[in-house]
């Protein structure tokens, strides 16, 4: 249903997304039992599998924790509104959920210090003076927020450069996209809403309980996503557009907010009997059909490019870049005599993380070199590390380096990295 930005997003994201589906199907299912399956079951084992499945979507995103308590607490409202006998499974399920997440973060805060990303903004990136907040927020944030309608439809790596005045193009494109979609779910959303009323029935048909779980995935999502961007300042970072990250402005935070919507607008127009007048129908349709062919075409093309030519990176094509590129992953596959490594850093590279990653190296954060519980090991390890030479290590990153007698192995101008070897012993703590 939406092409974007699926081929931009690393393992997690679609690891949680899954998850969460998972969870968001089964508390579906409970909400929308016939009858007689009711009596035959109370529902503890689909409840506490919603549970689990939220709780492992919470391991892999932090943006997944309100959504996680989402499901429970959803259940919980609606057998105590409507359905008494799945009180006590819903019950049962937040209580293993509150459980879970409280022993994860327990376990953050024992091991690293703090609940991260719950008690401590991302320390590792540069970011913009305090000074700039209003009142303790950061407002001026909401202004690069993403377009999250479009995005729901389609990708942001659409290239409108290669056209003739493509940044007005890309534009228009956004507003009308946006302004169709939100057409679509007001007027759907509406009618849906009215038709369940003259029934006598708001509350639950199948129909109202699916946009309900949309809706609110959408919403959680974003409201997350609105409150990190207000409270902690923005980072001053080379690899985002603009040198400026904020939660609201990253397209793939909106996952799921993009899943929901697209559901959503999915259902409105092709939901019997329609409740949608017969122009904005077929707008909607067009819409679909649209960002199925065109997201189609660009897998297409991107499948023929990677059978027919070699996979590069468009950031290699700085002058200089390829051939400190080359010396990076000669470097990543003879270290360890071709066996992961442990790969540290204390900054965030993107060029670098992806020749690691793709080499099988195991990546640490300095926030986890430098925990509560230091890294410990039973023999001893190599790590590479990869030092920012733009600004000067924090005094903890010396003492880390000095104590396990780092030395220089790869300088990296192009790609602003220099590379130290490390030996990790059992003896050095």
């Amino acid at each position: 249903m939406s092409n974007a930005p699926f081929h931009l997003l690393f393992g997690t994201d679609l690891l949680a997304l899954a998850f969460y589906s998972g969870g968001l199907a089964l508390l579906f299912h409970l909400l929308t039992r016939p009858a007689a399956a009711r009596r035959q079951a109370a529902g503890y084992g689909a409840a506490l599998a919603m549970s689990g499945l939220g709780f492992a979507a919470c391991l892999m995103r932090f943006a997944y924790y309100p959504l996680a308590f989402f499901l429970p607490l959803t259940l919980l409202l609606f057998g105590w509104r409507w359905r008494p006998v799945l009180r006590r499974p819903a019950l049962a399920a937040l209580l293993l959920l509150t459980l879970l997440v409280s022993s994860l973060v327990f376990y953050q805060a024992r091991v690293a210090g703090d609940a991260y990303y719950l008690t401590q903004f991302y320390t590792q990136l540069a970011t913009e003076p305090s000074s700039r907040a209003t009142l303790g927020l950061y407002w001026h944030h909401l202004r690069l927020f993403d377009p999250v309608f479009y995005h729901s439809f389609f990708s942001n790596e659409l290239d409108f450069s290669r056209i003739p005045r493509g940044q007005l193009v890309r534009a228009v494109a956004v507003v009308l996209v946006s302004g169709l979609v939100a057409g679509l779910l007001l007027v759907g959303l509406g009618r849906e809403w009215r038709a369940a009323r003259h029934r006598g029935r708001w509350w639950p048909t199948r129909r109202l309980l699916f946009h309900g779980l949309a809706l609110g995935t959408a919403l959680l999502c974003t409201g997350l996503l609105v409150a990190f961007s207000l409270r902690y300042p923005a980072a001053l970072v080379g690899w985002f557009p603009g040198a400026y990250w904020t939660y609201v402005a990253d397209t793939r935070y909106f996952l799921p907010a993009f899943l929901s919507i697209s559901a959503l607008v999915l259902v409105l127009v092709l939901a019997r009997p329609p409740r949608l007048p017969v122009a904005l129908r077929v707008l909607g349709l067009g819409l679909l059909g649209g960002s199925l062919l065109l997201s189609l075409v660009t897998r297409d093309r991107r499948t023929a490019q990677l059978v027919w030519q070699q996979p590069a990176f468009s950031i290699d094509k700085v002058p200089g870049q390829p051939e400190d590129v080359r010396r990076l992953d000669s470097l990543l596959h003879t270290a360890g005599a071709g066996q992961p490594v442990l790969f540290g850093r204390n900054y965030y590279n993107k060029r670098v993380e992806i020749a690691a990653r793709l080499a099988g190296h195991i990546i640490l954060d300095a926030d986890s070199l430098l925990a509560h519980r230091p890294l410990r090991t039973s023999r001893p390890v190599l790590m590479l590390f990869d030092l920012n030479s733009a600004t000067a290590p924090s005094p903890a990153v010396v003492e880390f380096l000095r104590r396990h007698r780092a030395r220089p192995q790869l300088g990296l101008p192009t790609l602003g990295a220099q590379i130290l070897t490390l030996e990790i012993r059992p003896t050095d703590y």
